[in-house]
């Protein structure tokens, strides 16, 4: 084990002084990863490495519990634990899983002021070797001329910083694909997932001289709704002398630009992992290494996400997860579908867990009653994975049971819910997503209504999505009108451009200029219009007949 071991130790306080807050709710949150044998041949035996979560500057850790419970256990400087469990065999296409319950509070980290040093003892030379190291995902020599132009005006740790982060979120555009490309091909591109973002951070920050690191979390995506996160978040931090380790994220800034700043501060609705320095391991995250397992040509894949819910009752949540997980290893398969049973007719906080869990099962029997207990769970992101796993369905019954379930989640009375169960199978990006929410292009919620055409196009060109357009460019509502038009634009509808032309008309200033935008988009130009000038100018009428001769001939080809 002394090789997952960092060559050094951290400083010894390394938060980011938080302001006094009021004691946050406990959530509980259960981690789980997972390992299949994609392979065609048993695997005789597998141990599997894994990080336990410890209080930090984003989370208090109250609790965990892990099943099974590791075998052997080593802290790294972060106080985080590395894990070993002992997974045994796993027969073709079996899953096995570590699940980690964790009761948690999570923190608002916040930027401390630059007089109060005490407490932020410099880096040892090794330690910020380690932070300003080159190493994948960085390429950290490929952009040392970038970094360069962006700190160009700027001398201090600090400064570099916060103008490599003004260049990121002022120039580059979030990409809701969780693709993992290197640093510099991001730079190059300047469009990327929350990883990439960080990556792209970090590698910058390094590049200038400043000691940087990502941070790696689950996110609690509804508060107090049940959720699940599928995909996880990451941020970065980077090392002032006479601060600390402060917190940025580039993704949270772009999506919410103008209205919360996301330099020197993070929400409080995370589970997280800090890198540790470690030459071992570059940036520690929420994934699972196959550290030992036979034969060697063994083919295995790995997942990992987590189960939010409010924390009601620590004892009663405690019991029902280990006897849940007692029951998904049950020898017989009757044994485990009376479990998913029970916890269909349930009121417990994790039935949603036990029951996601359960649609991993060898039995296909199991995973259609599962599919079932998931569409009563009351947790409305369950659509994601749902859809996701009906993608690696092979089973025709647990198929059909599981679109069932997501058409149920969508169909709640709930609008609230309605509206978060049809983010996420918008999110998913399936093909088997678009009937699911075309048949929605009429829902009796305008948000709902609202959320569809603002999303919709995400699924692509597909006569499905433009019948659902076509019937959201006619809704009662105003603003579902509008963002149908402005967002089946981007899908190259001449119908929806023509309905922009005439939003240039409108006597609302945003209006006018949000339509314009998705105009210029598709045509490179803006014809003259003035959107903040009155549309009824002499400049502004001729523009407005220049975009109208446009569109109609473009349409006609």
């Amino acid at each position: 084990m002394k090789r997952f071991l960092p060559a050094f130790a951290l400083m010894t306080n390394l938060f980011v002084r938080q302001a006094a807050l009021a004691q946050g709710p406990t959530y509980v949150a259960v981690v789980i990863y997972h390992v299949t044998n994609v392979g065609q041949a048993p695997i005789e035996s597998s141990v599997l490495a894994y990080r336990i979560p410890s209080s930090n500057r984003y989370q208090e850790i109250v609790e965990t519990l892990t099943d099974p419970a590791p075998k052997e256990t080593v802290q790294d400087s972060e106080g985080q634990t590395l894990a070993m469990a002992d997974l045994g065999p796993l027969a073709v296409g079996q899953t096995k899983a570590v699940r980690i319950f964790c009761r948690v509070r999570c923190k608002a980290a916040t930027l401390a002021s630059a007089n109060e040093k005490d407490g932020f003892p410099s880096l040892r030379d090794e330690e910020k070797a380690a932070y300003l190291a080159d190493a994948p995902p960085f390429g950290v020599s490929e952009v040392r001329d970038t970094a360069r132009d962006v700190c160009a005006r700027a001398s201090s740790s600090m400064g570099k910083a916060k103008a490599i982060f003004d260049y990121i979120t002022e120039t580059f555009e979030y990409d809701l694909r969780d693709h993992l490309d290197p640093a510099p091909a991001v730079i190059r591109r300047k469009l990327g997932s929350c990883s990439e973002l960080a990556f792209a951070f970090v590698a910058l920050c390094r590049a200038a001289g400043v000691p940087a690191r990502v941070v790696t979390s689950f996110r609690n995506r509804e508060g107090a709704t049940p959720s699940v996160d599928w995909v996880g978040h990451r941020w970065a931090e980077f090392y002032a002398e006479d601060v600390g380790w402060v917190p940025v994220d580039p993704t949270n800034q772009i999506n919410s630009f103008g209205k919360k700043s996301y330099w020197g501060r993070q929400d409080p609705e995370f589970i997280a992992l800090v890198d540790d320095g470690s030459a071992e391991v570059a940036s520690p995250r929420w994934e699972a290494m196959l550290a030992f397992y036979r034969p060697a040509d063994s083919k295995m894949a790995t997942k990992r996400f987590a189960v939010w819910r409010l924390s009601h009752n620590a004892d009663k949540e405690r019991t029902f997860f280990e006897e849940g997980c007692r029951a998904l290893r049950a020898e017989k398969v009757e044994d485990r579908i009376a479990a998913v049973e029970g916890w269909q007719r349930s009121r417990e906080p994790l039935r949603g867990v036990m029951a996601l869990e359960a649609a991993f099962d060898s039995s296909a029997a199991v995973r259609r009653q599962a599919a079932k207990a998931l569409a009563g769970a009351d947790d409305p992101t369950l659509t994601l994975p749902m859809l996701k796993l009906h993608e690696q369905e092979s089973d025709e019954s647990v198929k059909a049971a599981l679109i069932q379930g997501v058409r149920s989640l969508l169909r709640v009375r709930n609008d609230k819910h309605r509206e978060i169960a049809l983010a996420n199978v918008i999110k998913s990006r399936l093909d088997s997503a678009v009937p699911l929410v075309a048949e929605l292009a009429a829902d009796p919620s305008v948000d709902v209504r609202w959320r569809i055409a603002a999303t919709l196009y995400r699924l692509g060109d597909k006569p499905a999505v433009n019948d659902a357009y076509a019937t959201l460019l006619d809704d009662p509502e105003e603003m579902v009108r509008f963002q149908a038009a402005k967002q089946w634009s981007r899908l190259g509808s001449w119908k929806a451009a023509e309905r922009l032309v005439k939003y240039l008309a409108s006597p609302d200033p945003r209006r006018r200029t949000s339509a314009l935008e998705a105009l210029r988009r598709r045509a490179g130009t803006d014809f003259g219009f003035k959107p903040l000038g009155s549309p009824d100018s002499q400049a502004n009428q001729a523009a407005r007949e220049r975009w109208d001769r446009w569109v109609r001939q473009r349409g006609q080809q």
